[in-house]
């Protein structure tokens, strides 16, 4: 019930069309320990709904820590790390990876966007072997 709870309320805030949850991400939900309670719960939601690309959130719109195959958190970093990379990884994507646009829809400056793409790991350029620039 909290689960479904914080779901609608992270559907609701996002105006994202996520309906349920996957009785498979559920019960991934259900066996999680939740170390960070939850608070822990509700970012996970929250993550799960902006990286959703159906109407029923799945295990692979959960981290992988929790139990779906998704990207773990990154390295001495937490759920908000994990959902600031996937959104910037996905606003790219539908940019066509026009960093002045992706910039700008994340309301962020360009040089932020080189920034926090070096922090995560985030190739601008995809299908090449060149590391993010910086500066």
């Amino acid at each position: 019930m909290l689960a479904e709870f914080l779901l609608r309320k992270h559907i609701s805030r996002l105006n994202k069309p996520v309906i349920k949850i996957s009785d498979d991400a559920l019960q991934a939900l259900i066996r999680y320990r939740w170390p960070g309670n939850i608070r822990e719960l509700e970012n996970v939601l929250e993550r799960a709904v902006i990286v959703a690309t159906s109407e029923v959130l799945s295990l692979r719109d959960l981290p992988a820590d929790v139990g779906g195959p998704g990207e773990p958190a990154p390295p001495g970093g937490g759920v908000i790390e994990a959902m600031e990379r996937t959104l910037i990884e996905k606003i790219l994507a539908e940019c066509e990876w026009n960093k002045s646009r992706a910039a700008r829809r994340l309301g962020i400056g360009r040089r932020t966007l080189y920034s926090k793409a070096a922090k995560y790991g985030i190739r601008l350029d995809p299908g090449t072997e060149k590391e993010p620039e910086k500066g």
